[in-house]
């Protein structure tokens, strides 16, 4: 029995340390004549018990599980996201050998009601815990929006307020809606997503960027986070580290897909900045200069540009001279593949 509750304690701590985004613990321990009780509970990111289950991806909780039943005891597990876990173990603390048994089914020990009251449970504990994530989703192929959009709802902590398919959308209702978080598609077509996020986080502060994107390239990592967003997942990452990293970043944590190491992004980042020495020439230009480099990088005239901007033909060309002097550009083809190395236009566009 003490090498189970050992055990078990052990599990849960290292679950913790591994999934939970916090560095903090309480475990509680208590007996009487007959039981010994053990609890350990976190705040952290939580999880989606019943998925868990109904996937048995977890070893570390059907570890615990087994040596509660190998003591002839059980083992009780609460989570949800944005609510933290706790786990909870009965241990006799004499076993007799009659009561010995194997292991029951996972599900009935760990939820102990079915999954749509659990679900329920976790949406009536989150209405009364703290006020929902209000986000933004902006993903630019409406079949996987739709997907996004299911799997973001049926989070009890979210609230989706409103969707754009386009960067300029994103930018603008961003700035009028002012959502905790921005779920930001890297490619989203016409304003692209470093564009975007580079505005956002210039006009709608508080909001932050979480974006998507389907480039395993650091390179891509690095430009998104020096554009201001606080965290990068991958698209092929799994419906739990998507609710994962939103948890993550609208809790001001910064937030990269497994795939990336973090020490190596800090130090990748910093010998970046140290080499460069100087400002970025992309930010010397003026809010009106990035209008008009975008519209040209679009493929829009200078007469079509000064009509849209309400600027004379003359402005726009002053506009157009002045940004390619400050970004060492020659020619509209250069003009074109700056844009799209930097994001502000994007090849779905």
């Amino acid at each position: 029995m003490e090498t189970a509750a050992f055990r078990i304690v052990q599990e849960a701590l290292t679950n913790i340390a591994q999934h939970a985004v916090t560095g903090e613990a309480a475990v509680q321990v208590w007996a009487d004549d007959r039981t010994l009780g053990i609890r350990v509970a976190d705040q952290g990111v939580g999880f989606d018990l019943e998925s868990i289950l109904l996937r048995q991806t977890s070893s570390g909780l059907a570890s615990m599980h087994e040596w509660a039943a190998s003591s002839g005891g059980a083992l009780h597990v609460e989570s949800a996201p944005g609510s933290g876990t706790c786990v909870t173990a009965t241990l006799p603390l004499e076993t007799r050998a009659e009561d010995e048994q194997t292991s029951p089914p996972l599900e009935p020990v760990l939820s102990g009601r079915s999954p749509a009251e659990a679900r329920q449970r976790r949406r009536q504990q989150a209405a009364h815990t703290a006020p929902a994530t209000s986000i933004l989703l902006a993903e630019g192929h409406s079949l996987i929006r739709q997907g996004l959009r299911s799997l973001l709802e049926a989070e009890p902590g979210f609230s989706l307020v409103g969707e754009a398919a386009t960067g300029w959308d994103a930018v603008a209702m961003t700035e009028r809606l002012r959502p905790n978080l921005l779920v930001l598609d890297l490619a989203l077509p016409g304003l692209g997503g470093l564009e975007v996020t580079r505005q956002v986080v210039a006009r709608a502060p508080d909001t932050k960027v979480l974006v998507m994107s389907p480039y395993t390239e650091e390179a891509y990592l690095m430009d998104a986070l020096g554009s201001g967003a606080t965290g990068y997942a991958l698209k092929e990452s799994s419906a739990e580290d998507l609710v994962q990293a939103a948890q993550a970043v609208a809790a001001g944590r910064r937030y990269l897909s497994p795939a990336f190491s973090e020490r190596a992004i800090e130090i990748y980042m910093a010998l970046r900045k140290s080499s460069e020495g100087t400002l970025d020439s992309f930010s010397t230009l003026t809010s009106r200069e990035r209008e008009v480099l975008q519209l040209i990088a679009e493929g829009h005239k200078n007469t079509e540009i000064a009509e849209m901007l309400t600027i004379s033909p003359r402005t726009t060309e002053t506009h157009r001279s002045n940004l390619m002097r400050k970004l060492g550009l020659h020619s509209t083809a250069d003009l074109v593949r700056y844009a799209l190395h930097r994001g502000i236009i994007s090849l779905d566009g």
